[in-house]
């Protein structure tokens, strides 16, 4: 299973990013313009832990925060999975599809 696609909007100091990662990337940058805050939106979409307040672009409350994460390659990186059970709950998850999109995001702005 490969990540295709990451989109980031209004998290920290990015208001909106796409990336599409290779199979080896190498994010470089100056201090302070946002290469650790792509990597905790992708924390947070995992996770969803932090408080939203503090995250959300220029601490704007009223903006919906969101990560979406593009997977491909999902039915061979299921059959991958050694526990039956884990297998089974990827598989209704993924409900046959191969290309699967999954958002978190905050309820709502405001």
């Amino acid at each position: 299973m490969l990540i295709t696609k990451i989109t980031i909007h209004n998290f920290r100091s990015i208001e909106f990013a796409e990336f599409s990662p290779n199979e080896f990337n190498v994010l470089v940058g100056q201090n302070n313009h946002g290469k650790t805050n792509f990597f905790e939106a992708i924390d947070w979409f995992y996770t969803g832990s932090g408080d939203i307040s503090r995250i959300v672009f220029g601490q704007d409350s009223s903006l919906d925060v969101s990560v979406e994460i593009e997977f491909s390659g999902i039915q061979a990186g299921i059959e991958a999975v050694k526990n039956e059970k884990t297998k089974e709950s990827f598989r209704k998850f993924a409900d046959g599809k191969d290309v699967l999109r999954v958002i978190r995001r905050k309820s709502d702005g405001g």
